[in-house]
């Protein structure tokens, strides 16, 4: 096996972390479609941010637009590539709706990675116990 691409459902940090080391981060896809990212929380699996929270906010050609609403404000995103994040929780309807308007504010990703946050907090807690002990 020389790569590993994720096409949709649930696979879990732990897993996902044994096929990179396994194959290695540039032979380990997780892939969607365009329309399926926008909105959609997202952890930073690499970088100085591993383990943060962003919302998708565009998506063109791989590379990611993200925001959280704070340090990276909906006027300023951050970009990433795909393989650099992991799906946390998928977009709310109208979430997706105001981000394709272009009327979404940064008080409303606050509002919707505190909801995501939560369900989050386990994942993330595992993914930093995980670091750590490699460290």
């Amino acid at each position: 096996l020389k790569s590993l691409c994720h096409t949709g459902g649930y696979c879990s940090p732990e897993l996902k972390e044994a096929w990179i080391e396994i194959l290695g981060a540039k032979n380990v896809y997780e892939i969607y479609s365009m329309t399926e990212m926008i909105g959609m929380t997202v952890i930073s699996t690499y970088g100085h941010d591993r383990g943060r929270l962003y919302i998708v906010v565009d998506d063109e050609n791989g590379l990611l637009s993200l925001s959280d609403g704070k340090r990276r404000r909906i006027c300023r995103p951050k970009k990433k590539k795909r393989i650099h994040c992991m799906k946390a929780a998928d977009s709310t309807a109208s979430l997706v709706t105001a981000i394709k308007a272009e009327t979404v504010t940064d008080k409303m990703l606050r509002r919707a990675l505190t909801e995501d946050r939560s369900a989050s907090e386990e994942t993330l807690l595992c993914e930093r116990r995980d670091s750590s002990a490699k460290g």
